[in-house]
């Protein structure tokens, strides 16, 4: 995730990463990890969270807080901003996978 300011939807848009955003306010996914619980709701990069829960999203502290406040196993509806028209996914939150220490 990243705050969006014009310059970095600038960077972005000047990027080979093939996203182009015209907003520049907001929270945008810039990498979705495979496999994971917000590669399974949908979400994508490029992506703009507008809100969580119907709670509105402008910092990426406010995604934070909105997720650590939802129980495990409990849905959450994100509201985004995909190439200009609002689309809902749904994500159920998980645990973090223990990382294995390398021998």
């Amino acid at each position: 995730m990243a705050e969006l300011t014009p310059d970095i939807r600038d960077q972005i848009n000047q990027s080979n990463s093939g996203l182009k955003v015209t907003q520049d306010q907001g929270v945008i996914i810039v990498n979705v990890q495979n496999n994971s619980p917000a590669a399974r709701g949908g979400l994508r990069p490029g992506d703009i969270i507008q809100s969580i829960n119907g709670t509105g999203i402008s910092t990426s502290q406010q995604v934070q807080q909105q997720v650590e406040s939802v129980n495990l196993g409990s849905t959450m509806e994100i509201a985004v901003n995909r190439n200009g028209q609002t689309q809902k996914v749904r994500i159920k939150p998980e645990p973090l996978p223990a990382r294995e220490n390398p021998s």
